[in-house]
């Protein structure tokens, strides 16, 4: 896969490259995170799906985060029992640093071909970005939507509210398409680059969001609603079943299911609805080089993108990031993007 940056990464033996003293940060502890605001974060990267600054703040406040996801006393308290935690808490950062990139050597791969087989073993491939022009996932995403596509994706579902099909369907009949009735934060040029790449290669293109301002809850049922009727209907080659790659905010593609506690504050995701569907999906969320986490400063040290399943590796799965969470949760798989030259 041709990771698309401003520099020509060099050739080496290894992963990772050796870390310089010019590094602009240390390493610090989830917990050191939330009493310290990096200036080099861009802390909207955190919440990749509404990138709104007021529920940036809430996330980042202790307190709150007892009521992420599921209502209270839900995800975070049903996660923190996990036995692992205490342990990985106390873990020295080097220690953690070391079995994660253990795990990538082990189990990175090359992310073109490892989606094909991906959507090749499933109805849906749920791919997350951070709706940041400068997003890694979004920068490559091109060479991901030419992979689906030769593991037999049929269509593209972005998030896009429902009214605008009539666009989008003009859009797949003529390549004519009118950025204005997109969200605002889908209109950068890599995004309407990846909508053109989406077209020339036979993906169609179609709307499954609901109308601003619903909540989360009726956004991810209705997503989920608006892949099932495309997984349904026929396809001219009989052969060929329909099979979606969904473009969202990484959020949607997460799985709490492990963590959450079910109620009525509870709020699956796109991917959990299908899944609770018995939609064969498989999930792929990102890493990108931001150095305040011990897995983004190994992402940024990276010469090449790695995919690497949350599954097979057992300590990137089980790893934690700086609001408790663990990287099984927020993919089946998550690639490695390293650092660009700025």
């Amino acid at each position: 896969m041709r990771f698309e940056s401003d520099q020509q990464v060099p050739a080496a033996h290894d992963l990772f490259r050796t870390e310089s003293a010019e590094s602009p940060r240390p390493f610090i502890t989830h917990d050191d995170y939330l009493s310290v605001r990096p200036t080099q974060f861009d802390r909207s990267s955190i919440l990749t799906s509404d990138g709104q600054e007021a529920v940036i703040n809430r996330l980042l406040s202790t307190s709150s985060l007892n009521n992420l996801y599921g209502g209270r006393v839900t995800d975070r308290d049903r996660a923190t029992s996990d036995t692992q935690t205490d342990a990985q808490a106390l873990e020295p950062r080097e220690e953690q640093r070391r079995l994660l990139e253990d795990d990538i050597r082990k189990y990175g791969k090359e992310p073109g071909p490892v989606l094909t087989q991906l959507m090749r073993d499933n109805a849906v491939v749920a791919i997350g970005e951070s709706h940041l022009s400068h997003d890694p996932q979004r920068l490559n995403a091109p060479e991901l939507l030419r992979s689906v596509r030769e593991g037999g994706a049929t269509h593209l579902g972005i998030e896009v509210p429902q009214s605008a099909r009539h666009m989008l369907d003009e859009f797949n009949r003529t390549g004519n398409l009118d950025v204005s009735q997109l969200p605002i934060l889908l209109r950068d040029e890599s995004y309407v680059n990846m909508l053109h790449t989406a077209r020339s290669s036979g993906l169609k293109v179609f709307p499954m969001d609901a109308e601003q301002g619903a909540s989360k809850r009726f956004r991810d049922q209705t997503m989920a609603a608006s892949v099932r009727q495309v997984l349904d209907q026929p396809n001219q080659d009989p052969s060929n079943p329909n099979k979606v790659a969904l473009w969202v905010g990484a959020w949607h593609v997460q799985d709490f299911s492990r963590i959450r506690q079910p109620g009525p504050n509870s709020s699956p995701t796109v991917v959990e609805n299908l899944r609770q569907q018995n939609v064969k999906v498989a999930s792929v969320s990102f890493q990108g080089p931001y150095p305040e986490t011990v897995a983004g400063r190994i992402a940024a040290n990276l010469n090449q993108p790695q995919i690497v399943s949350t599954r097979e590796a057992a300590n990137f799965g089980a790893h934690r990031d700086v609001l408790n969470i663990p990287f099984h949760v927020y993919g089946d798989h998550v690639i490695m993007y390293p650092s660009q030259r700025r």
